[in-house]
Parts: C-alpha cells; structure tokens; sequence
C-alpha cells in the first residue's frame, strides 16, 4: 500500500470512529454563486473531520470523496436562474440607477430561486421523510422561509453569512446596529460618514426593518405553507429563535462595532487554501514577468465579457500602455483588440496567482473573499467598484490606506494609468497592507475555529438560550426608550405649563391689587 492510500485509510478510519459520537447537522447555503459558497466549505470540511454527520445543500458541491460523512445535494440548476432567467449581470449593471429597486428585484430573484430549490426532489425527499433528524441546522442568512427547517427537525439553527449581516438580521440576536458607526454594507459608502450619508443610513436601516417585517415574512409565509405544510409558527417568531449568528466580519474591512456573545466573526480569510503550484504555463508566464505583473479581475458574478464597450476600450488602451504584463480574468474565448501584454483566461487560480511573487497589484471589483486573498498575501489593490458591499469594501480600503478606488462609470484611461502607477510605485499602500495583516492575524483562535467552536457549543447545550439578549423580548418603544423619554417630556411640560400658570395667577393677583389700590 503507497504513503498516500495509508493515509487516506488512515483518515477515513479516524472518521468512522468520530462518527459514532458525532452530530447530524443540516447545512444549507442557496446563493448560486462561488463566493458565497467557498466561505462555508472549510467549516463542513473541519466538522466532518471531526465526525460528524452532515448533509449539506450546495450549488457547489465539493465531491470530497475522502469524506464519506459529508452528503451533498447538488443545486447548481440555480446558476441557471440567477444568470439566465433573472440576468444577474444585468441588475448589476442597472444597481447604480436606484438601491432600492435593486433590493426589490433581488429578493424576487432569490425568493424564486429557493422556491425552486424546495421543490428539488432531494429535498423534498428530505422534508417529507419521517424519520429523518438533525441536531442542528446551519443557514445561511437572509434566507426566512428556509428557517423553517428548524422547526421541520425541532433542532436549533445558527444562521450565517457570507458578507457581513444586515442591521434586520442583527436585529434577530438582539445585537445593536448603529446607522453612523455601521452603515448597512450594501450602502454605496462606509468609513466616516458625511451629514447626508448618515441620514440616508438611518433611513435605509429602518426601511429595510419595515419592508422584512411588513412585506418579505408575510409573502413568503405561502411559500412555507407550499413546501411544508400547515401548522407552523410566524417566520418572524423563528427568526428570532437563533442561536447564533456567524457573521463574515475581518477587522482589516469592518468598522468596529458591539457584538454580543451570540455573534461570532468568522472572517480574516477562513477559506484561503493551501498553496499550490500553477498551471505549467501560466508560472512561466508569471516567472518571466521580470517587472512584474498586473492581475484584473471583476469576481464570479460581475463578468468583464459584459461590462460597457467604452469601459472595456478604455481598459485596453491603459493595460497597451503599462510595462507590466496583466492577467486578465475574461470571459470569453476572445478578447477584440487585446495588447500583447495582456493575457486572457475564463478562470485563474486566483489565491495561487496572489502568492506569487512577481505580483504588483490586484485590480478589483472589490468582493469580500477577493480582496481577503489579496490583503493576506499582501497585494495592495485598485477598486473598481459595481453593487452591494463592493463600494464600502473600497470606501473602507481606501479609508485604511492599502488601496485607491476609482469610478468604473466614468473612467478615462489616464487616471487610470496614473492611479496604478501610484499603488505600484509608492511602498506606502503595500507597507500599510503588511502592517493591518500583522495586527489581524494577533488573535487566539482563527474565524475557522471560531466557527466550529461555536458550533459545537450549540451542539452540546442544544441551543446556545444563555447568550439570548434580553432585548430580543423587550418592546420596541421601551429598548428606544420612547416611554421614559415621553415621560420627561411630559414632566417638562408639565413644569413649562405649571410656571406659565403661575405667571398668569401673579400678574391676575397684582392686577387686582392695582385695581384695589386705585378704588382705594
């Protein structure tokens, strides 16, 4: 037997021995896209390792086969509604037109993506069997209908998130979201906040709040109703049933803000990988790169193949006139007009690319995980970017100074140019990049630890009701303090009113003194 098939036996003997202690734990991550996804796989690897049972529905499945405890129910048909029948790409590009109108046509789009996904024989297989169980159910958020699950199982649930967590789902583990000093991510800024940035944060946090609870729940309660049946509670009384919240936070891109017990972060680069050697020719592309090399790339979801004609030009004639090589992560087999310095790929091993030591700046739409793999191989970046938290992941690197931003709407290739010979030349932005990762990284658990940690904490107390905020159960005029603030108001009235009165009785007494002196 060679080294390597030892030690697969060895792994899977360790495994079914983990087993007979472990938990069976339903996981259930919708979103059709790879940086959703690739958050959550290292936590069912490391679970699985450690014996337990999961069953997990995923658009991307991992096909691990060195994990026989790891099930996975391939739901990779919604790529096919998120790209095709809802042209994703196309509300990308129309997101700057109106934010709202934006968050109506993607919780249309998800909302008929999991509808989709319920009605997948699998799982409804899965719903329908009797005897099936689960001790937990993990979640990603902001899915409601899907909580239903944990009653289905009579299990707890911890929800999780892939980017950071609106303030609705804060609001779920009762854990404060300020409007100034945390603006919602998908808000086209962050950082220090302007008079007119911060009273449009608090009037987004509080439609958001009002549009979950007034229209998302009671719509997707026939939903509910379609795929589980009758008889179980409001959305809104699960949803406040959480354990736990695991939130995708990184010191480096977050503001600082209060968390509960409740809350654990999970980010600083959870689901960086292993290193591993490049394609043959790409590394010898990358390693004849003697001035070094420029990687552009817009992420899973916004496609360069459809960005604007004039955009793309532009882009071209600035790439022609660097003397930098540049990967390009393109599309399309062919790109028109396409410099001899340019080189051209539908996909590149992006963390590998990252690693290499010829790299001199990433140029980003500016995801989460992407500009994760780049701040913890020390790459400072450009943001170009297009929806969603992207503008406050920029606005945030751009504020912490390892990166600058520019507007892809507008763009001319000379500042362009001029801006990526700025982060290139000046050690400043990658000396900053190297000193944030130094201080995030000083920390006694990593966001994967955590995780699973926590997870089995749930698992062991079968629930995590000792962390519950009191203030999930309070009123929401008594946690604003809208009665004691009503109550000195109406003393201060009371007083105001009183003296005024009193004024009044002096000046009607020392009338009629007056008078009285005058008869006299």
């Amino acid at each position: 037997m060679g080294y390597n098939s030892f030690a697969r036996f060895l792994l899977l003997l360790c495994v079914q021995i983990k087993q007979h202690n472990g938990a069976r734990i339903l996981g259930i991550v919708p979103t059709p896209s790879y940086s959703h996804q690739v958050v959550f796989q290292p936590i069912w690897t490391e679970l699985a390792l450690r014996g337990h049972d999961l069953t997990v529905l995923t658009t991307d499945p991992m096909n691990n086969s060195s994990l026989p405890n790891l099930k996975e129910i391939d739901l990779g048909f919604a790529y096919d509604l998120w790209n095709v029948k809802h042209n994703f790409t196309h509300m990308i590009r129309t997101a700057p037109d109106s934010l709202l109108k934006f968050i109506d046509r993607y919780v249309e789009m998800v909302d008929d993506i999991v509808d989709h996904q319920l009605a997948h024989p699998e799982v409804k297989a899965l719903i329908t069997n009797k005897t099936e169980h689960f001790d937990l159910l993990m979640l990603e958020y902001p899915y409601p209908s899907l909580t239903t699950f944990s009653e289905r199982f009579a299990c707890p649930f911890i929800g999780m998130t892939s980017l950071d967590a609106h303030s609705n789902i804060y609001d779920a583990v009762g854990n404060p979201s300020h409007p100034v000093l945390n603006p919602d991510f998908s808000l086209p800024f962050g950082g220090s906040l302007n008079f007119r940035q911060r009273v449009l944060s608090l009037l987004f946090q509080t439609y958001t709040r009002l549009y979950v609870r007034m229209y998302s729940y009671p719509k997707l309660e026939s939903q509910v109703r379609k795929h589980f049946g009758d008889g179980y509670p409001p959305l809104g009384d699960i949803a406040i049933k959480v354990s736990m919240l695991f939130v995708n936070v990184d010191p480096i891109f977050h503001n600082i803000r209060p968390i509960l017990p409740a809350v654990v972060r999970i980010g600083g680069g959870t689901h960086l990988k292993a290193p591993r050697p490049l394609p043959s020719a790409l590394q010898s592309y990358l390693d004849n790169a003697t001035e070094g090399f420029v990687y552009f790339s817009l992420g899973s979801n916004v496609k360069s193949a459809d960005i604007d004609l004039q955009l793309r030009n532009t882009l071209l004639a600035a790439f022609a006139e660097l003397p930098y090589r540049v990967l390009w992560k393109f599309e399309n087999e062919d790109l028109p007009g396409r410099p001899p310095n340019v080189y051209i790929s539908k996909w590149f091993p992006q963390q590998d690319i990252l690693r290499h030591p010829n790299i001199k700046l990433f140029v980003t739409q500016g995801g989460l995980q992407s500009m994760e793999e780049a701040v913890y191989n020390h790459v400072p970046m450009l943001g170009l970017p297009f929806y969603a938290d992207q503008y406050s992941n920029v606005d945030l690197m751009v504020g912490k100074g390892f990166g600058l931003s520019l507007n892809h709407a507008d763009l001319e290739k000379e500042e362009f140019i001029k801006a990526i010979l700025e982060v290139i030349t000046n050690p400043r932005y990658r000396s900053r990049v190297i000193e944030l990762v130094s201080v995030a990284l000083d920390q006694p658990m990593t966001g994967l630890e955590r995780a699973v940690w926590w997870t089995e904490y749930v698992l062991r107390h079968k629930g995590a009701k000792s962390l519950r905020s009191p203030a999930i159960d309070l009123p929401l005029y008594q946690y604003l303090l809208l009665d004691i603030l009503g109550f000195f108001i109406a003393v201060v009235l009371v007083l105001i009113f009183s003296f005024i009165l009193f004024i009044k009785i002096i000046i009607i007494i020392i009338r009629m003194f007056r008078q009285k002196s005058k008869v006299d």
